[in-house]
């Protein structure tokens, strides 16, 4: 008797950590927005004190800034897991300075100017509120592996899970560069993959 509830009892362990194990590779590591998006605030306001406290201090005589990209607080937002962190984040604060800054620059300007609305940060909102289906988005899963909408080794499958029990499948594409200001620093990753796309890939996997 005892020897049969030791058995039952390991089965329903291992079927417990296989389904874990299924979960995370069929959708892969969630990340929890809430945290994510108030870390990356708490991170802003710490840079925004570290150069007003550089220009305070380091200032020289012809007035020349000093740029903080790769170092300090933002460092941890130069590779594609920052990049994304940094971009949803963005969207879980609404920040349409940090959205922008999130992608391509020939992107971004593609899909702001693809509206004939002249107020772009109006438009970059409305990007915004599409993506997050009007502030339903609450936590995202990252897979790197291969996933059905993969197409090259440098995309992401990115599943975005709303509060009305819905979720939608991404592909997200990144391009580096690097830094003007600090060569030395490594590549920073910013989203190929238009808004506009993305917006269309959520519609479309919506389920």
């Amino acid at each position: 008797m005892f020897r049969s509830f030791i058995v039952i009892f390991l089965c329903i362990v291992i079927a417990g950590v296989s389904f874990i194990i299924w979960n995370t590779n069929s959708t892969g590591e969630k990340l929890d927005l809430e945290k994510s998006s108030g870390d990356l605030e708490k991170d802003i306001e710490s840079l925004e004190a570290l150069e007003k406290n550089l220009n305070s201090v380091s200032s020289d005589e012809e007035g020349h800034e000093h740029n903080s990209e790769g170092f300090g607080p933002m460092e941890k937002y130069q590779d594609r897991d920052g990049t994304i962190k940094f971009f949803f984040g963005s969207i879980m604060m609404e920040n349409t300075d940090i959205f922008i800054q999130s992608f391509k620059t020939e992107v971004i300007s593609n899909a702001l100017f693809a509206k004939s609305n002249p107020d772009k940060d109006k438009v970059a909102l409305d990007l915004i509120n599409k993506i997050s289906r009007k502030g339903n988005l609450k936590d995202i899963s990252i897979k790197k592996g291969k996933a059905p909408l993969r197409v090259s080794s440098d995309e992401y499958s990115i599943t975005l899970w709303y509060k009305d029990g819905k979720r939608a499948e991404i592909p997200l594409s990144f391009s580096s560069y690097s830094s003007t200001h600090h060569p030395d620093s490594g590549s920073v990753y910013v989203i190929e993959t238009s808004p506009l796309e993305i917006i269309k890939n959520i519609e479309g996997s919506l389920k």
